[in-house]
């Protein structure tokens, strides 16, 4: 078929599935225990998460038997008026907080739950200037929301009157992040795989009634613009998506606020402004399914969208106008992937604003100069790592294997070594990447590390992490300790060596300040050398 990589990107591209669960279950295959004290497996950490789901799924089942009170018969009134149908409601585990300060805490209290677990799933919140918690969550209806394989991670509760805030979400927890996730998404996801592309609206309803219409390739943000780990999370089942957004001025702006970052990707972006200036749930309940197919269809590029939009919000009276369209347009259309496509735009920006197609080109050409090396689509510059295997230092790939297995070791790596320190181009990239991820622990995964990267360096992390290295936590400190001493011993080792050739070349053509100098910096380095090797033997 033309794709390349080994099982594990196979079974990640076949699937559809993230690294660690390719792992997880190619391991089980093979007989193979994953060492809970690897990073992607952290025992602790697991079950946490184990009790985090727990506590959300008895939670969901409270809020769903609130129905049968009064508050939830009111609930129920309020969405048959919205259109929800009762199957809709069981699919989607929609249900009720009632008006009580503490009715889920006492009922996931009762279940076995603690108040550290609930506090720390969201549910619940600490009180202000004194000891205890209360509900999060009261006097709402309540939208569970699933993670893409289905487990509840958070809620979005909506009031049915006039009160503020009108939406209220789970707050971030370990296992539920808004920038990171799509309501309704593992619903969406098997019909989006068929279809070829993902719609999505901005609430819940505007996901639901779709749903009920048949049209089940519908998720929802949860509130927020799209972000990186937006797209990320859509490459794994679709390379389209179609943008509905509110047509108003706010719900154009938060749509284009995701404009770079699907220029920059590999994803077919479209959007649709609906009649009448409709929601998709209005929409939907009032013209049905094929009118709101019919106007998907009428659905244009995104960038063609940011054209329009750019040119009848600007005037373009003079030549200063123009230039001022062609400053906000340009750096767009330079981040698009295929120069094709960017000749399009460029024709297109020239008939609408009159200029010659060569001079548009020109500063094209400077707009794409003025990207910076990072930010240019598919590339990867002189860092670019192309063959299959490291032939880096061994201090270096043990201490990267290391680092992989256990994330503990990342933040001991920034007290003691720089990237500098690395001369492997692929251990370099990687280590650079696990520094910038550091601060958040959480946020230093196998895919986090991998996202972005091309299939050798992703081969390389693979396969270090699934060797795997054997030992105690105390063998394994000592091991790491001794990589850091190599790495850094051979680095000044080389440096020495250069100041000793620069001597030599002094020496020869008589420059004595010159000499002079490389002798005084050969020392400080000489005695750094030593502390480093008298530190070592007493560690």
């Amino acid at each position: 078929c033309g794709e390349g990589g080994d099982i594990f990107t196979f079974l990640m591209k076949y699937e559809n599935i993230s690294f660690v669960d390719a792992a997880v279950k190619l391991a089980g295959r093979a007989g193979i225990t994953i060492p809970k004290s690897s990073g992607y497996a952290d025992k602790a950490k697991t079950e946490l998460y184990d009790k985090l789901f727990a506590a959300n799924n008895d939670a969901a089942k409270f809020f769903a038997a609130n129905l049968k009170t009064k508050f939830g018969a009111a609930c129920l009134d309020y969405m048959e008026d919205r259109g929800m149908t009762q199957e809709s409601i069981k699919t989607f585990q929609v249900g009720c907080a009632i008006d009580s300060w503490d009715s889920l805490l006492e009922q996931l209290r009762k279940k076995g739950h603690s108040p550290e677990v609930m506090f720390k799933a969201g549910l619940i919140t600490k009180r202000e200037g004194k000891d205890g918690y209360y509900d999060r969550f009261r006097k709402r209806i309540i939208f569970p929301i699933f993670s893409a394989g289905g487990e509840i991670i958070g809620f979005g509760g909506r009031v049915t009157d006039a009160s503020l805030p009108k939406y209220l979400n789970s707050p971030d927890t370990p296992i539920f992040h808004k920038g990171r996730n799509l309501y309704a998404l593992n619903f969406a996801k098997d019909t989006a795989r068929k279809l070829g592309y993902l719609i999505i609206v901005e609430g819940y309803l505007d996901a639901i009634t779709p749903h009920q219409h048949g049209i089940e390739n519908v998720c929802a943000t949860l509130g927020t613009a799209l972000t990186e780990n937006h797209v990320r999370l859509i490459k794994r089942y679709v390379n389209k998506v179609v943008l509905i957004f509110d047509p108003d001025e706010a719900g154009v702006k938060a749509m284009l606020r995701g404009l770079d970052l699907f220029i920059k990707s590999d994803i077919k972006v479209n959007v649709v402004a609906l009649p009448e200036k409709l929601d998709p749930d209005n929409f939907v309940k009032k013209y049905g399914k094929e009118r709101f197919l019919t106007e998907l269809k009428r659905s244009v590029k995104i960038l063609d969208f940011f054209i329009n939009y750019t040119i009848d919000k600007m005037p373009a009276d003079s030549i200063d106008d123009k230039i001022a369209i062609v400053n906000e347009i340009l750096p767009k259309v330079a981040m698009a992937n295929n120069s094709i496509e960017r000749d399009y735009y460029i024709r297109r920006l020239s008939a609408k604003l009159d200029i010659k197609e060569n001079l548009l080109h020109d500063e094209m050409a400077n707009k794409i100069k003025d990207l910076s090396y990072k930010t240019r689509p598919g590339s990867f510059g002189a860092s670019a790592i192309r063959h299959k295997k490291t032939a880096a230092p061994g201090a270096e790939v043990t201490l990267l294997q290391l680092i992989l297995n256990n994330v503990g070791f990342a933040a001991q790596l920034e007290k003691s070594l720089t990237t500098d320190d690395f001369t492997d181009p692929v251990i370099k990239r990687i280590i650079a990447k696990i520094f910038k991820i550091a601060p958040s622990n959480d946020a230093i995964t196998i895919d986090n590390i991998l996202s972005g990267e091309p299939e050798d360096v992703k081969s390389i992390v693979t396969k270090l992490v699934v060797k795997g290295i054997p030992g105690t936590g105390e063998e394994l400190q000592k091991a790491f300790a001794d990589c850091v001493y190599k790495i850094r011993h051979d680095g000044i080792a080389s440096k020495m060596s250069e100041i000793r050739t620069l001597l030599v070349k002094a020496s020869e053509e008589k420059n004595d300040k010159l000499k002079d100098e490389l002798l005084e910096e050969y020392t400080k380095i000489g005695k750094i050398k030593n502390d480093l090797k008298k530190r070592y033997d007493r560690e």
